[in-house]
């Protein structure tokens, strides 16, 4: 268990939580329109992100944390720099709720999941689309790379865990979600 002492968020409830691959950041969401990332040894989080109208329903650090993806519930998807805060890119977005963002093991690329089952993998440095993913018959609610970083496996509401190749988008496999886990 992490406890920041002394914080003002104390009475507030972490909504999303992420680390950075390394280990060495921590964000999360508060009240769904703040998010705080904190470099895990020093004692200051930084405030930096609070979009003007929608909520924040992802977040996803990049493997070294010096970059934050945001999915809000307007369906955009946004990239951060951790340690100033300012906005760098606009993905492209869902035409409903950003559920789930993700970045690739090298950070090269960003997988987004949205309410209107869309995946959409960009590039995570031009936020330039790569392809789209349309193998979903509803809303992605979780998506990530594989290890290997060959893979993207995503889970949808409509009962499918995909997993498609993370070059070209093609579907790879497709497997009926464990009885109870995706709903």
């Amino acid at each position: 268990v992490i406890r920041f002492e002394g914080s003002e968020t104390k009475d507030r409830p972490a909504l999303h939580t992420t680390f950075s691959a390394d280990g060495r950041f921590l964000a999360w969401v508060e009240i769904r329109k703040e998010v705080r990332v904190q470099e895990i040894l020093k004692p200051a989080a930084k405030i930096f992100v609070k979009p003007e109208a929608a909520d924040i329903v992802a977040i996803a650090l990049s493997p070294d944390g010096a970059r934050l993806a945001t999915g809000e519930g307007d369906g955009k998807v946004r990239l951060w720099d951790t340690a100033t805060g300012k906005h760098l890119e606009d993905f492209p977005g869902h035409s409903d709720a950003a559920q789930c963002v993700a970045f690739s093991n090298d950070g090269e690329s960003l997988v987004s999941g949205g309410k209107d089952s869309l995946v959409h993998v960009s590039d995570a440095s031009t936020g330039k689309l790569l392809y789209t993913i349309k193998d979903h018959a509803a809303g992605v609610l979780s998506a990530g790379f594989l290890p290997d970083g060959k893979t993207i496996m995503t889970a949808g509401s409509d009962g499918a865990v995909l997993f498609s190749d993370a070059l070209s988008g093609k579907e790879i496999e497709r497997r009926p979600a464990p009885q109870g886990i995706v709903e």
